[in-house]
């Protein structure tokens, strides 16, 4: 292959690549949900692009993580030390919960340190309580929990608080995210999560 023709062909690439990323920027600033099978471009901390699975995210900005599937999605930037968290943006098709997971050094065993209260459809900027101090280092997740709904003999419907279950999509992959902490000091002055 000619020298002039790898050029054309590289100078091809990088314009379908940055054309890729605008339309994923103009589609993430302004729709809410992306459709199902739309091919999503994930820019590297080393600055290099790649697809991914339409159930991730589209681009994001450092420190913002997020996910979503069909209906359902859950955004949230990297957390301050302490015993709370901050949850961006939590979309259920049902109402649900947001749950953090904190992974066991020892064993890579996880288990829940802090449950939301009982969420609606659409829900922005949720703050809750944590059972424990989370600190930088920690591995951490948050997952979407669908409530289980039941009808009583008299046909009420209700929620129960047990047999809630994890939000999956078509492949039975979790909604889960990972997210980081770090100190207050490294988050600049008045930064709101």
């Amino acid at each position: 292959m000619n020298q002039g023709r790898m050029k054309k062909l590289f100078i091809a690439t990088v314009v379908g690549v940055i054309l890729l990323l605008i339309v994923n920027i103009v589609l993430y600033l302004t729709k809410s949900d992306l459709p199902a099978d739309y091919p999503v471009l994930r820019i590297n901390p080393t600055g290099m692009a790649s697809f991914v699975s339409p159930t991730v995210t589209a681009v994001l900005p450092e420190g913002l993580h997020g996910m979503h599937f069909d209906k359902s999605e859950l955004y949230l930037s990297d957390q301050k030390e302490g015993s709370s968290v901050t949850i961006s943006t939590a979309t259920f098709e049902i109402p649900g919960y947001v749950v953090i997971f904190k992974e066991e050094a020892t064993n890579s065993a996880e288990r829940i340190i802090g449950t939301s209260q009982l969420l609606s459809r659409t829900n922005k900027d949720i703050t809750f309580d944590l059972n424990e101090h989370i600190k930088t280092g920690d591995k951490l997740k948050a997952s979407l929990f669908k409530a289980a709904l039941y009808m009583n003999t008299e046909g009420n419907r209700f929620i129960s608080s047990n047999n809630n279950s994890p939000v999956v999509n078509s492949q039975g992959d979790k909604l889960s995210v990972e997210f980081s902490v770090y100190p207050a000091s490294a988050f600049p002055t008045g930064y709101n999560l």
